[in-house]
């Protein structure tokens, strides 16, 4: 029997497929995931949605009989990308506003997006009109062509924020492109930011990486940390054998609670006092958490083939999603306004991306290859 070699590759190639990032569109329609062979995928979220929930399909509207997504999608490939876009390679990804900033679904909207990658970070548009085209906007160079991005955020309206594997934090004016500010009191790479609401009376850039610290920056006015937490010192959170490193870290609007993970215990800690609130013993290492439903939840997800869930005000209870992926790299998560409803996704080292509406278990799944 002979053996097409290019399929028997294509085959084997799913199963070493690794998504290092992804998020969800801000009108909740599409999901754009980076993958670790340079592409960009882009998945409707809105068709799995008609699809699979029938009480969301008279709440999306048809785009006035013209669905311009479904000439791209037969009824067989809903759960596969729309369309998948050759990229310089990719580290993460970051949303901007859309050119609509209602959260509705209307085929007008434009998508911009920052790619990280190495050296250098980029944004992009996609634009409903034109799905088949994903075009480059502008580019910022980092001081040397070999430093890898590892998280980016932005920080205001302006300022785009990445986090980078020299140990140091830069910021960019959108406008101008230019350098802004430079923060280099963490001592090894970057692994996540996070900007609080920048409508607040005090916003603050939120910062950890391998060394183990969280710092928290007054990003408009000073190029030193005023905040400054190691979850590894606590005895109660230290994990020797997983090491000291914080992979993700998520700060409520107001300022008042950072949830943090990595080597140490999934922690939650009261930012005024400066003091672990509560601990969650997870069975792995943890590379993904975020607030959810107004801040009054947490979730988390890492090694293990795990989700966590725990509500702030029941934190003894928390709750699990069972999922196939190893290791989970990131988090999506949307909350659908017009009709009250949350959906989440979660991708890693798989050619899978799960989604869940419940926060229960996994409704369907999306193939990247």
């Amino acid at each position: 029997m002979e053996v097409d070699n290019n399929k028997y590759i294509d085959h084997l190639r799913s199963y070493y497929t690794t998504v290092l990032s992804q998020i969800i569109t801000n009108d909740g329609r599409f999901l754009l995931a980076a993958i670790k062979n340079r592409q960009l995928a882009v998945f409707s979220v809105e068709k799995c949605l008609k699809e699979f929930h029938r009480d969301v399909v008279e709440l999306i509207p048809n785009n006035n009989g013209d669905d311009l997504v479904s000439n791209f999608l037969s009824h067989q490939n809903r759960r596969r990308p729309i369309n998948v876009f050759p990229m310089e390679r990719i580290t993460c990804l970051h949303s901007m506003q859309t050119a609509n900033k209602m959260k509705t679904f209307h085929s007008d909207s434009q998508y911009r997006f920052i790619v990280g990658g190495v050296g250098r970070l980029k944004t992009y548009r996609l634009s409903m009109q034109n799905l088949d085209e994903c075009e480059q906007e502008w580019m910022i160079k980092l001081p040397s062509d070999s430093t890898m991005i590892n998280a980016i955020t932005m920080a205001g309206e302006n300022r785009i924020v990445a986090g980078c594997e020299d140990a140091n934090i830069y910021t960019f004016d959108c406008e101008t492109q230019q350098q802004t500010a430079k923060f280099s009191e963490h001592n090894d790479y970057i692994h996540s930011l996070k900007c609080s609401n920048h409508d607040s009376a005090s916003p603050l850039l939120y910062s950890c990486g391998e060394d183990g610290r969280i710092l928290g920056w007054d990003y408009r006015s000073s190029n030193k940390p005023i905040i400054s937490l190691e979850p590894f010192r606590n005895p109660e959170l230290r994990r020797t054998q997983y090491g000291k490193w914080i992979g993700s870290i998520d700060v409520t609007d107001n300022n008042e609670w950072i949830v943090c993970g990595g080597g140490p215990k999934l922690s939650l800690w009261h930012l005024r006092s400066a003091k672990c609130a509560h601990i969650i013993d997870t069975p792995g290492v943890v590379y993904s958490t975020r607030f959810i439903a107004d801040n009054s939840k947490v979730m988390a997800a890492g090694t293990a083939n795990q989700v966590i869930i725990w509500q702030l005000n029941d934190p003894m209870n928390p709750q699990h999603i069972d999922s196939s992926i190893n290791t989970i790299y990131s988090i999506g998560y949307h909350h659908y306004d017009k009709f009250d409803y949350d959906l989440y996704s979660f991708s890693g080292d798989s050619y899978q991306i799960e989604v869940c509406k419940n926060a229960k278990f996994i409704d369907w799944k999306l193939y990247v290859s």
